[in-house]
C-alpha cells in the first residue's frame, strides 16, 4: 500500500523523527519554492538553502570567483549586498544559468534546513505541481507536505499550494488518512478543502494569493507582480530534489 500524504501547517508541526523514512515536500509558496523553481528551470547548477545571510555570503565565498550568486530576501526585501532577491523573475536564464545560487529567505530555506531528516527533500509549489506529484506518486514511501508559514504563522498560501499537491496524490490513490496510525490528523483535508474552495471563487486561485498573508506583505512592497508569477500552475516544470552530497538543491536527473 502506498504510504499516506500527511500535511503540516507549520514546519515545527513535524517531528523531526516522522519524517525519517519519507518523503518531504517543502513549500513556500510566496516565494521561496517558487523562486527555486524558477533558478532550476534557468539553468542554475543547484540552489543552496542557508540558514542566515552570513551562511550565505559563506558559501559565495568559499566558491571560485563567478560561480556563485548570493539570492534571497529578509521581511520581503533584497538583503543590502545581495546579487539577487526573491522574485522568480531575477531568476533568468542570463543571470543565473551555470551559476550555484547561496540562498536565505524569512521562512522557506529555514524550513528546508529542518526537513534534511527525511530520506528525500524536494521543493514544491503551484509553478511545479504536476512535476512534484508525478515525481513523488510512483514512490510508495510516506509524503510529508511542510508548508513554511510566516514568523511561526500559519499561511493561506502555503495551505492552499498543499491541498493542490494533496488533492492530486489523493486522486491518484494515496491514503490522507490511516485511522489505525498515529499522529494523525485533518491538515490534509483542511488544504484540500481550501483548495477547492479556492478554485471555486470567482478570482480564483490568483485571488486567494492576494488576500493571503504573503500575497498582503508583498502588495505593501509593491511586489504584486510576484504573487502573480507564483500563481501559474505548471510555469516551471522541473523538481528541485536535495542532493546532500552537494548540500543543495539540483534539478531532478529523472523527471518522472
Amino acid at each position: 500500500m502506498p504510504g499516506v500524504v500527511r500535511t503540516y501547517l507549520l514546519p515545527q508541526l513535524a517531528d523531526a523523527s516522522a519524517l525519517s523514512g519519507g518523503i518531504a515536500i517543502v513549500i513556500d509558496q510566496l516565494r521561496a519554492s517558487s523562486t527555486i523553481c524558477a533558478a532550476i528551470a534557468s539553468g542554475a547548477l543547484g540552489v543552496i538553502p542557508c540558514m542566515t545571510e552570513d551562511d550565505a555570503r559563506a558559501a559565495k565565498a568559499a566558491r571560485p570567483p563567478g560561480t556563485c550568486l548570493t539570492g534571497g530576501e529578509r521581511d520581503g526585501v533584497l538583503i543590502p549586498g545581495f546579487d539577487l532577491d526573491n522574485s522568480p523573475s531575477a531568476y533568468t536564464p542570463d543571470a543565473v544559468r551555470s551559476k550555484t545560487i547561496a540562498f536565505t529567505t524569512t521562512n522557506g530555506t529555514k524550513a528546508a534546513v529542518l526537513a534534511e531528516g527525511s530520506d528525500l527533500l524536494v521543493a514544491g509549489c503551484l509553478s511545479n505541481l504536476t512535476a512534484i506529484v508525478s515525481f513523488v506518486g510512483v514512490d510508495d514511501r510516506p509524503v510529508h507536505i511542510l508548508c513554511a508559514g510566516t514568523r511561526q504563522r500559519v499561511t493561506l498560501e502555503d495551505i492552499l499550494a498543499a491541498g493542490a499537491i494533496a488533492e492530486r496524490l489523493q486522486s491518484a490513490g494515496r491514503p490522507i488518512h490511516l485511522p489505525d496510525s498515529r499522529p494523525d490528523d485533518d491538515s490534509s483535508l483542511l488544504a484540500i478543502r481550501l483548495w477547492r474552495d479556492a478554485l471555486a471563487r470567482p478570482g480564483g486561485i490568483l485571488e486567494s494569493l492576494h488576500v493571503s498573508r504573503g500575497g498582503r506583505n508583498l502588495k505593501r512592497e509593491h511586489l504584486e507582480a510576484d504573487v502573480e508569477a507564483c500563481s501559474r500552475i505548471d510555469a516551471t516544470p522541473v523538481v528541485p530534489v536535495f542532493d546532500r552530497a552537494k548540500g543543495m538543491f539540483v534539478r531532478a536527473q529523472i523527471e518522472r
